[in-house]
């Protein structure tokens, strides 16, 4: 498996700092030691990697046109697949139905972080409907094998 994944990080908003409230302090530690333990132990690119071969999308194309085309779903479909992993995690960790999940994310600038949805200038949630398809992204058995793996990171 292990084939080179380009994450494309975009430039961001500062997070402002909040002050005198220890539930957001250790929530943002949470999250930065989930989002750690995502990069390090391979678990992202594990998922990326499961989705790609799901997708079918490491078939070179023949001619230019068609080999740009490609290039841009497959980038498309990487940061679907980023943003599908961390909005389940966050899901999870959050708890609540996926409405409730998707007005977190459009109100709260640490989630929004997390999940990679708040590039400069704008901020673009994921509707229920989207976070839905994103539970299930994968089959049922690769989704258990991912969250296996970042249990046992």
């Amino acid at each position: 498996m292990s084939k080179n994944i380009p994450i494309q990080d975009y430039f961001r908003r500062d997070i402002p700092p909040v002050l005198n409230c220890k539930d957001y302090r250790e929530e943002e530690q949470l999250l930065a030691r989930v989002d750690w333990i995502l990069k390090v132990s391979g678990v992202e690119r594990m998922f990326v990697e499961l989705s790609l071969e799901r997708l079918g999308a490491i078939n070179p194309k023949s001619d230019a046109s068609e080999k740009e085309e490609g290039r841009q779903n497959l980038e498309g479909h990487i940061r679907h697949s980023h943003r599908a992993l961390r909005c389940t995690v966050l899901k999870k960790l959050v708890g609540g139905g996926y409405r409730k999940i998707s007005k977190a994310l459009a109100m709260t600038p640490l989630y929004q972080r997390f999940c990679g949805i708040d590039q400069l200038g704008v901020v673009r949630p994921p509707s229920k409907s989207l976070l839905q398809n994103y539970a299930h992204w994968l089959p049922m058995d690769q989704m258990e094998k991912v969250l296996s793996t970042l249990t046992q990171a």
